[in-house]
């Protein structure tokens, strides 16, 4: 074999190798989200990646290089598309990023691979391992915050975000397009150093624009969490001063009954039916409001009892099935919180329906040992409006702040949320758990 041919062939293997780490960096952002199951997925790559050396062993034999620029754009990004589900643009995002950090290597293969020797293989693979774990560093502080984060509050579009690194590579390109034209008077060598400086720097404006990014995102966190916070002050101020009215009857009563004995001893019947209609009227708007007891918990008993007792006076069927045992898996506020934003929903949606039998289903489970389930059903009208993962508010045109605070708090505590609707009933069901310390 001749050494051209013989450098091909050590192209292609050197290819083949590199297939199997680009492959496990590209679908490891999104493994709950592969289409098939792992061996399929594996299989998969298998052939795809012996397709793609057959095709590049005859490309670079009909001289036709050109095309190897654009067959990852051709095939290859399509070929992840395939295989991960769900949102594109972080895909293209992941990919475009894996792209500019790996054009070092053909100009790296032809550096130590010069005239089909091989001595220069080890170095070539070490050095390939080396910018690897580099590439892998890289997407755990970078890629894998901006993704596994709930940033769509920041980056309302993503699919115009995957055109930053979209953009560098093509300055990277670029950059390889001149060096490749002055190549008489410059080696490969020099012109590795290069690509990779040049993706140290631009790595280096990634982490500068992922802290900000995410410091943003935290910023939004807190101030939904002082709104969400303002919110259950104000309820539970309500609750209270609701509470301390029927207190107050409750202490008045004695009063009431004397005066009614005073208007039967005079016989005044006609101011008593009158007094006892007054008196009625007090007693239903105070005992519009039943408390509901839970749990210890006064903020969460307050509003469960607040908003169950709003949806029965709005002629709502409750269904409700309570059973709260200390401690949670979250705060008391953060759980109020919860279920505050979830029954408020559930109401205003039961509300707007015209027509049909609006209902409000609560299921709320926990034996105090770190288990939490939380479950709100809803009956509905009308269609559910969605942005990508996010649900927008039924007052705006903007994503509801409440079902996003609640998918907050529950990543936040480590816990799961599904969101789901059938056209007739709204249904958000949560788990969270947490590691009850024993006690002596």
């Amino acid at each position: 074999m001749d050494a051209e041919k013989m450098k091909i062939l050590i192209v292609c293997i050197y290819g083949l190798v590199c297939f199997l780490p680009y492959a496990c960096l590209s679908l490891y952002p999104f493994s709950n989200r592969l289409r098939f199951s792992l061996k399929g997925t594996a299989l998969i790559c298998i052939l795809w990646a012996a397709a793609k050396e057959a095709v590049v062993y005859f490309l670079i034999q009909a001289q036709a290089g050109g095309w190897l620029f654009g067959m990852h754009w051709i095939c290859g990004i399509p070929f992840m598309l395939i295989l991960v589900s769900g949102n594109w643009s972080q895909v293209l995002f992941a990919q475009c990023l894996l792209y500019s950090q790996m054009t070092v290597f053909p100009y790296m293969s032809s550096w130590l691979l010069c005239d089909g020797n091989t001595r220069g293989l080890p170095v070539l693979l070490f050095l390939t391992a080396l910018c690897f774990i580099g590439i892998a560093f890289s997407f755990k502080k970078i890629l894998l915050p901006l993704l596994t984060a709930r940033m769509n509050i920041v980056l309302k579009r993503w699919s115009l975000f995957w055109m930053i690194p979209y953009v560098v590579y093509l300055l990277i390109c670029s950059n390889c397009y001149f060096w490749e034209a002055a190549r008489k008077n410059v080696n490969d060598g020099i012109l590795v150093i290069n690509l990779i400086f040049l993706n140290l720097f631009f790595l280096l404006i990634y982490m500068i624009l992922n802290s900000v990014l995410m410091e943003n995102a935290d910023a939004l966190h807190r101030e939904k969490d002082i709104k969400n916070m303002a919110l259950i002050s104000r309820q539970y101020d309500k609750i209270l001063e609701r509470q301390e009215n029927i207190r107050k009857l409750r202490h008045d009563t004695r009063h009431f009954i004397r005066v009614m004995n005073e208007m039967l001893q005079k016989k005044d019947l006609d101011g008593l039916q009158d007094y006892l209609y007054q008196y009625g009227e007090i007693t239903n708007r105070a005992s519009q409001f039943d408390t509901v007891t839970i749990c210890s918990n006064p903020m969460v008993n307050g509003i469960v009892s607040y908003y169950l007792s709003e949806a029965k006076n709005a002629g709502i069927d409750v269904y409700e099935d309570c059973d709260l045992k200390e401690p949670f898996p979250v705060s008391g506020l953060e759980l109020s919180g919860m279920i505050g934003n979830l029954l408020e929903n559930a109401l205003e949606a039961c509300q707007r329906m015209e027509g049909g039998n609006p209902f409000i289903r609560l299921i709320l489970k926990s034996q105090g040992n770190g288990i939490l389930v939380l479950l709100v059903e809803n009956s509905y009208q009308g269609q559910i409006r969605t942005k990508g993962e996010n649900f927008l508010s039924s007052k705006r045109n903007d994503i509801g702040l409440g079902l996003s605070s609640v998918c907050d708090t529950v990543e936040r505590a480590g816990g799961t949320v599904k969101i789901g609707y059938d056209g007739a009933v709204f249904r958000v069901s949560i788990m969270l758990t947490a590691a009850v310390k024993e006690t002596q």
